[in-house]
């Protein structure tokens, strides 16, 4: 599954950069270890996705990764559609924890099955975690990323990744 070769790349290449944004950085360590402690956040709310809506940052991975600890299916979200089509976007993919990240902020995206939360405060909560959660088991045909098309008429499709690798 994805969070394995994450593992992978960690034990082997753990004080590499993984991901930059700007002067920030992550290496394959630190974002193991923070996609596992934000799987075991994530698995706390009660989700059946984690819904990604904002512009990339450092949280971006580490939702990723976290959805992949959390054995559910991360769903980003193109927060240059209108209001109303991430309203219906959102309804499809309920119950599901929507994190919002720079370009998706000020807008009320709380709806029944929808809970949000500031993607930069699940990476704050996340840094200098002492104890590494254990992620949970993924099976090779669970989902890893529902993304959704943008055709040209009609309704998003969406398109189904599996964990297999």
């Amino acid at each position: 599954n994805i969070l394995m070769l994450l593992q992978m790349a960690a034990d082997a290449h753990g004080d590499r950069i993984a991901v930059s944004c700007g002067e920030q950085t992550l290496t394959y360590s630190a974002l193991y270890q923070q996609a596992c402690q934000a799987g075991e956040r994530i698995r706390a709310t009660g989700a059946r996705r984690v819904a990604w809506l904002g512009e990339s940052s450092l949280a971006t991975p580490v939702a990723l990764f976290g959805a992949a600890a959390a054995a559910l299916p991360y769903v980003p979200l193109n927060y240059r559609l209108t209001t109303e089509e991430l309203e219906g976007l959102l309804d499809r993919v309920a119950p599901a924890l929507l994190l919002t990240g720079a370009g998706a902020a000020g807008k009320a995206w709380e709806r029944a099955g929808i809970e949000v939360r500031n993607a930069d405060t699940l990476l704050d909560h996340t840094i200098n975690t002492k104890n590494l959660a254990e992620p949970a088991f993924c099976a090779p045909e669970d989902i890893a990323v529902q993304l959704f098309t943008s055709g040209t008429t009609g309704k998003p499709k969406a398109a189904l990744l599996r964990q297999a690798i």
